[in-house]
């Protein structure tokens, strides 16, 4: 072990969890009370704090030999190891330097780095004669992610074998993801790339790239439990091939689009009267009813007609051009939230954010950005750009438990949504990134909208408003 680390063997270093007070004495009585209570640990040295305890130990015990130069043992019974060498055999010290224990193993190991606060958790860690490490178990957790992986074996060829993993980190999922199957984790040329199934993400650390080859199908697959769900129904055919630049020039590239079967159940429901679920003024999801001849439905054709044009204009200047995303859209997100430090916008065209207001939660995370990619080309897929805007208008929220265009021109002007004005129009479309902060409006503000209308429609005529989602 060349890394700084603290570790503490269950059973086999169970003089970690003595109390220190035994210690605080002379260095020789130190010394001999060590080597009384633990027959095969040798103290070359000890230095006494009052913080702690410094030690330079050898242990000859059956399953494990160490030699530890230097051993910090803290008054909260941690060890700090620095340098040294462990070695651990399923026999006795004897038979592992006779040659006569092919596999080395370990159990029950804890590991905890100083660094941001790091700790873990090994189980059944076995080290074959030809240097393969395989872990039954392992658990890892710092500030911000955790995980467990299990079934960690390396090939004879290099590449290493992790059967399932548990992760979670605020940027993935505000849930703990799941993934079943088997990632392959190869290492060639300062290359990571791990594979699952016929879906590959390899990350060049040196350059700061994240590139990813795949078909549709075998990236859904590919996602994990707790991400999958969603998506379970529909049909994808096609290819999707990206690369992140996340460096000083940050940068996103994507080829290619996936299209989607239109016999999915989610999918033909949206043809009639619906059930989706949304959130209360009191943050609690309830059932809302929704689509064509339900109560609240508004007809798009029956819509005020600038209606559609300012909710495009406002949120989704190249609607009419794309296919679900824009790669202008995440480029500028990645930037924001590399510069800000956390996830904080996504980037979302009006069919991403019909995705996640039909079948999705709130959460800002990249897994939801996953989601709504896949869900957004399935309604590209399925349904004109008129009938995507007529679903998103009809249940997008306006304010505080209310959804739809219809019962917010009746709640915020008192008139349907057939006879608002461009300025009314314009206003709702203005309050859709930040619904549940709204407030009906007086002269200033609708006087305000009319002028920012004035703007948006000049430089909409003009062709310089760029083709970009403005929604996290």
């Amino acid at each position: 072990m060349n890394r700084r680390c603290i570790l503490a063997f269950s059973g086999a270093l169970v003089f970690t969890c003595v109390s220190l007070s035994a210690y605080l004495v002379a260095p020789y009585a130190a010394r001999r009370y060590i080597e009384k209570e633990f027959p095969g640990v040798t103290v070359k040295n000890v230095k006494l704090r009052t913080t702690g305890a410094r030690l330079s130990l050898d242990v000859d015990r059956p399953g494990l030999r160490a030699t530890l130069p230097d051993v910090w043992i803290t008054r909260d019974k941690r060890v700090l190891v620095t340098g040294g060498h462990v070695w651990l055999t399923r026999g006795a010290s004897s038979e592992a330097s006779a040659g006569g224990v092919k596999q080395l193993t370990a159990s029950d190991l804890t590991v905890e780095v100083t660094r941001k606060d790091w700790e873990g958790h090994l189980e059944g860690v076995a080290l074959a004669a030809d240097g393969t490490v395989t872990i039954a178990k392992g658990t890892g957790k710092n500030q911000e992610v955790s995980g467990i992986v299990e079934g960690v074996r390396k090939t004879p060829d290099g590449v290493v074998i992790v059967d399932s993993a548990v992760i979670q980190h605020p940027w993935l999922s505000p849930v703990a993801t799941v993934f079943n199957r088997h990632v392959r984790i190869t290492v060639a040329d300062g290359m990571l790339t791990a594979e699952i199934g016929n879906a590959g993400i390899s990350w060049n650390r040196a350059a700061k790239t994240v590139e990813g080859v795949g078909s549709c199908e075998a990236w859904v697959a590919a996602l994990p439990d707790g991400l999958r769900e969603p998506l379970e129904g529909f049909t994808f055919t096609g290819k999707v091939d990206f690369k992140v630049n996340y460096g000083n020039k940050p940068s996103v590239t994507i080829k290619g689009g996936c299209y989607a079967k239109c016999d999915s159940k989610k999918i033909k429901a949206l043809h009639k009267p619906f059930h989706y679920m949304v959130y209360s003024a009191k943050n609690e999801l309830v059932d809302r009813v929704s689509g064509p001849n339900s109560k609240d439905w508004t007809p798009l054709g029956v819509m005020a007609l600038t209606l559609p044009t300012a909710v495009i204009t406002m949120e989704d200047p190249g609607f009419v051009y794309h296919r679900g995303f824009v790669v202008a859209a995440y480029r500028n997100s990645l930037v924001d939230n590399l510069k800000l430090g956390r996830f904080h916008r996504g980037g979302s065209t009006i069919s991403m954010q019909l995705a996640k207001n039909l079948w999705l939660r709130r959460d800002k995370t990249l897994g939801r950005k996953a989601q709504e990619f896949f869900l957004a080309q399935a309604l590209e897929s399925c349904f004109s750009k008129d009938q995507i805007l007529e679903l998103y208008l009809n249940v997008v929220e306006f304010g505080l438990d209310l959804y739809g265009v219809g019962p917010a021109a009746q709640r915020y002007f008192g008139v349907p949504a057939e006879m608002l004005s461009p300025v009314q129009a314009y206003w709702l479309a203005s309050i859709l990134p930040r619904p549940r902060s709204a407030v009906p409006p007086n002269e200033a503000a609708l006087e305000r909208i009319g002028k920012l209308m004035s703007t948006l429609e000049s430089s909409r005529s003009s062709g310089r408003l760029d083709a970009i989602g403005t929604t996290p």
